[in-house]
């Protein structure tokens, strides 16, 4: 699927706050640091029941979570870790969550760039003039334009019109955010797709919906936790089928970042370092099934558990080598898994 072409002077769309903000925009490279990213997830609280969800959140049960003081200790023991972006993308619905305006303004506070996935259904006025205060980015989730197909896909306390009316809002004042520098033009708020079989067809009218004013970035469907269970509803596509092997170099997301051997990978992978809500650091972001193999922020320093986290990624890489850039998106991710139920990895710090 070719992206529009570029015309000459016109300036490439980038995000504030990923690898090609800071490689290109910036000009500070990634790797240098100890850590370029942390990844915070609040509980698995959802007021949504997305078929497509891959954290499971609806089958989970929050478990002793981190009180606010801890988080704000992880937040400000990144920064010594040389963080500049810290992501809270999960397990839950963010801004649901009852510290979310503290996470958020201590992280701005600090001197790094906030970013927050949102299904938009509490992204209200005062919510969205808050984060933009905060220097935030927000990445909007949506998969289709259609009212009913929303609520049924999303379930819960979806609400497509609520929605609409939230991203129209914050379209006209994140659009006061956006500006060019370098010759990329830089965005502050986003749509996010997961794109699936079922929703393959939405692809280039959710592009178009974006325009000028909010940037654009689709993903397919990783296969894991509550998605796993509704395989069937996606139905079949076979355009879908090139989408999810292709898609990262003829839409490359906003994610994707290189190496130094020069391979397609995450930056909040490869660069980064994610806690969950209870404080174990996870192997990825959304890697729920590896939980609990590195360590918790409440027992060891956060420069340890990355270490710990560098030695799993490089097993990962080695041992998994057709692995794409996205791990929970790659058919090697399960074998992976299995590895790990094994103990086969605790060798790597015993």
């Amino acid at each position: 699927m070719p992206e529009r072409k570029i015309e000459f002077g016109e300036p490439l769309k980038v995000v504030k706050g990923m690898a090609t903000y800071f490689n290109d925009v910036k000009r500070i490279p990634l790797g240098v640091s100890e850590a370029d990213f942390l990844m915070v997830n609040t509980p698995p609280i959802c007021n949504y029941r997305c078929k497509k969800c891959f954290t499971a959140a609806e089958d989970r049960r929050t478990k002793n979570p981190l009180s606010l003081d801890e988080w704000r200790r992880v937040i400000s023991e990144g920064k010594d870790l040389g963080v500049k972006n810290v992501s809270i993308l999960g397990e839950g619905e963010p801004l649901i969550h009852k510290h979310i305006r503290d996470i958020v303004a201590h992280t701005h506070a600090n001197g790094m760039i906030p970013m927050v996935a949102t299904n938009a259904r509490e992204f209200s006025p005062d919510m969205a003039d808050f984060l933009y205060d905060n220097d935030c980015t927000v990445g909007v989730s949506l998969d289709t334009l259609d009212r009913d197909e929303y609520n049924d896909f999303c379930g819960g306390n979806a609400d497509f019109g609520e929605v609409m009316k939230n991203i129209a809002y914050a379209r006209k004042r994140f659009a006061e955010a956006i500006k060019t520098e370098n010759g990329f033009r830089v965005y502050r708020l986003l749509l996010h797709t997961t794109v699936t079989p079922q929703s393959y067809h939405w692809f280039r009218q959710l592009r178009d919906f974006c325009g000028d004013d909010i940037y654009f970035d689709a993903q397919p469907l990783a296969n894991v936790g509550i998605a796993e269970k509704h395989g069937d509803d996606f139905g079949e596509e076979e355009s879908y089928e090139h989408f999810q092997k292709t898609s990262h170099v003829s839409h490359p997301p906003m994610v994707l970042a290189k190496t130094p051997e020069g391979r397609d990978t995450c930056c909040l992978f490869n660069y980064g370092l994610a806690v969950n809500h209870s404080g174990d650091v996870m192997f990825d972001t959304h890697a729920i099934e590896p939980e609990g193999f590195i360590g918790n922020v409440k027992d060891v320093p956060l420069a340890e558990l990355l270490e710990r986290t560098k030695r799993l990624r490089r097993y990962f890489l080695a041992n998994f080598p057709t692995a794409g850039y996205c791990p929970v998106r790659d058919e090697v991710y399960k074998e992976f898994v299995a590895s790990l139920r094994d103990k086969i990895i605790q060798l790597i710090w015993a």
